[in-house]
């Protein structure tokens, strides 16, 4: 979901309110949507990812690969490690194969 930046340029008090109302509104929806989805529970994990121009919800099913924690950056580029063997798991397996096994799949 893409969020109009145009709205989020704001110079008075009132319109930085009525900017976050907008980005709040956004996130429930996007999170509605996900809720109806019949692979995922009501109360579902996710990482949430946010820049000055979009939203990002990721459904999760787990929120470890092996002994690797994931979390939101890591669907940036920023997976970070506490071991060499981590590392070599990493390198062994390549960071996708990480994400694809901690989210649903929807192909």
């Amino acid at each position: 979901t893409l969020i109009n930046t145009d709205v989020l340029k704001t110079s008075s008090h009132e319109e930085t309110i009525e900017s976050a109302k907008y980005i709040e509104n956004v996130y429930k929806n996007m999170l509605e949507v996900w809720k109806k989805d019949d692979e995922l529970s009501a109360d579902f994990s996710y990482n949430f990812l946010m820049t000055k121009r979009w939203m990002l919800i990721v459904p999760r099913r787990a929120e470890k690969y092996g002994n690797i924690a994931i979390y939101s950056l890591g669907f940036c580029g920023a997976i970070l490690l506490k071991t060499s063997e981590d590392l070599q798991i990493l390198k062994n397996e390549g960071p996708m194969i990480c994400l694809k096994q901690i989210t649903f799949s929807r192909l």
